[in-house]
């Protein structure tokens, strides 16, 4: 990791713990908590929680360094295109840290969201996501730019083609690379190896829940 990495690690960090909703999670289950127990954490809720989280998600991506130096076209794209996955993994990683799921009334409402299935791929996320919160906002910050056009294919769904691919893969690539070093510099090549195995299996898991979301008409 050189100091250019480092920086660039520290600026994506920095902006995720100032953008990414951490202090909305915790007036969120502060207000329900205060609620008599009957009424916590009920559906309407739990609802404006997710949309919520994809608000917050959206504004870290808009104001992403590299995000806005891409064409306007380009930017509405890839905003489109990577809601689903930013949105899912932005609520999940939330959940896990504030242990939401272990809460059978939150659970519930997610399950009258989501749907029974889609709930179940989303605790199994949360029970795998890697406890390094940096390393969960990297894989973020990849998928944020990707240019897969879609998980669900529907009549709607249209074939869109990018004004500069090459530099929305470039700056795609810049984070994987940093990813890469990040892991490799903290825990070793072996180590390394299984965590990027353990996150592929949740991004896969994610597209499940994505899935599963559509049939519910929640995206």
């Amino acid at each position: 990791m050189s100091s250019n990495h480092w920086n660039l690690l520290s600026n994506l960090v920095n902006h995720f713990d100032e953008h990414g909703g951490y202090s909305y999670v915790q007036q969120f289950i502060h207000e329900q908590n205060v609620l008599p127990v009957k009424l916590r954490f009920k559906l309407s809720a739990v609802r404006q929680f997710f949309l919520s989280i994809q608000t917050k998600m959206q504004f870290v991506f808009e104001n992403n360094q590299h995000f806005l130096l891409l064409s306007r076209y380009d930017r509405q794209i890839l905003l489109r295109q990577t809601i689903e996955h930013r949105t899912i993994l932005g609520a999940l990683f939330a959940i896990r840290q504030h242990q939401l799921f272990d809460n059978v009334s939150f659970y519930h409402s997610t399950e009258l969201i989501f749907q029974s299935q889609a709930t179940t791929f989303m605790r199994q996320i949360t029970d795998r996501l890697d406890l390094d919160d940096t390393l969960i906002k990297l894989i973020m910050a990849i998928l944020s730019f990707s240019t897969n056009n879609s998980t669900v294919y529907t009549k709607s769904t249209k074939t869109t083609f990018f004004l500069n691919i090459r530099r929305i893969l470039a700056i795609q690539n810049l984070y994987v690379d940093l990813t890469w070093r990040y892991i490799l510099y903290k825990y070793g090549y072996v180590e390394s190896i299984l965590k990027f195995n353990k996150l592929i299996q949740c991004i896969f898991l994610v597209n499940d829940v994505i899935v599963h979301a559509y049939e519910s008409q929640e995206f």
